[in-house]
């Protein structure tokens, strides 16, 4: 299966979770780090367990950076059975999975947590921490900032935590929180979300949605001369005669 969601939704822990509800042995690979060499060796060892009636489920994190032939080094181990393959990827599989691997894989979607998941993870991040925070504005405020992703939440409840603060008010949390980055992904699919979202404000005469979604990508970091500008001063002659 391959696991497909943006940063933060728990991929690589329901990964973990499945390989301990079905006892198999676990493997990690990282498409970053890892290559041929370290596949080579996690195939090696899935063979001398399968001797012994244990097979093999394999996590590889961001498999999309693997190229068609690391890629399709998974194939025929797939096939026998020697390793269960769970990949998990931020970018569409259809554009960076090859076809013959994907057509031997389901793809789940995982969305962005919601408030009230994520309200589940900072309640215990706050235990871990040892810290509490009764105000229920400043833990909306926290779970804004990390944007449905579970990660930057826990970095954030982190940050709390080592800043030493006996006390948190609205003012010492925004000085903390001052440093939130936006969700954007240069040419991937948010990108182009994102500035479809544009072209339909545009072309649905909403000058407030138009200027909204124009400011979410060059405060996120849209390099306006080479990302946007074609796109953009396309939109507004056509619709706005500029």
């Amino acid at each position: 299966m391959v696991l497909w969601g943006p940063s933060g939704t728990g991929k690589t822990t329901l990964a973990r979770i499945i390989a301990s509800k079905v006892k198999g042995r676990f493997e990690q690979l990282s498409a970053i780090l890892d290559g041929v060499k370290e596949l080579l060796a996690v195939v090696e060892n899935a063979k001398k367990f399968q001797q012994i009636g244990k097979y093999t489920l394999l996590f590889v994190d961001e498999i999309h950076r693997f190229n068609k032939a690391q890629q399709d080094g998974f194939l025929s181990h797939i096939e026998s059975g020697l390793l269960v393959l769970i990949g998990a990827t931020t970018e569409n599989p259809s554009f960076e999975i090859n076809k013959a691997l994907l057509s031997r894989l389901s793809v789940y979607t995982l969305s962005v947590l919601n408030a009230q998941e994520l309200e589940q993870i900072l309640q215990r991040a706050f235990k871990h921490e040892l810290l509490t925070l009764p105000d229920e504005t400043l833990r909306m405020q926290i779970i804004r900032a990390s944007n449905g992703d579970a990660r930057r939440l826990i970095n954030i409840v982190e940050h709390i935590s080592l800043s030493g603060l006996t006390s948190l008010n609205a003012e010492s949390l925004n000085q903390l929180l001052q440093d939130k980055t936006s969700i954007f992904d240069k040419g991937g699919d948010i990108f182009y979300q994102q500035l479809s979202a544009f072209h339909k404000s545009v072309r649905g005469s909403s000058p407030d949605g138009a200027l909204y979604c124009m400011a979410r990508m060059l405060v996120a970091g849209c390099d306006v001369k080479n990302d946007c500008q074609t796109f953009v001063g396309n939109c507004l002659r056509r619709y706005w005669q500029f």
